[in-house]
């Protein structure tokens, strides 16, 4: 017998799918998380208005052909506006990357 203390969600419902993805990819957007920003609360922070954004758009996301790497994106974006013009990791090379040393095409 069905629980019906629960209001049942529509398929289309927006918020089915993102809870969905957010359980599904919670662990693995922490830990690329983990990876950009070096600490444990700094990745939590990083991975929470990672999903706040993502949500605010979910429904363009979830139409997209690979949701995951939009938000892997939008991840990236975050630490991109909140270093700023700081210079971002050494890359494998050991050679330093500046952002403002980046050329647009």
């Amino acid at each position: 017998m069905p629980d019906r203390s629960a209001p049942a969600r529509a398929p289309t419902d927006p918020g089915t799918g993102f809870h969905a993805f957010v359980a599904a990819r919670s662990g693995a957007l922490f830990w690329g998380a983990l990876v950009l920003t070096g600490s444990r609360e700094a990745a939590e922070d990083l991975v929470q208005e990672t999903l706040e954004r993502t949500c605010r758009r979910w429904r363009t996301i979830a139409d997209k052909d690979a949701p995951d790497a939009y938000v892997r994106r939008i991840m990236v974006n975050v630490i991109l506006v909140r270093c700023g013009n700081r210079c971002l990791p050494p890359r494998s090379g050991g050679k330093r990357l500046c952002r403002r040393s980046i050329r647009r095409p």
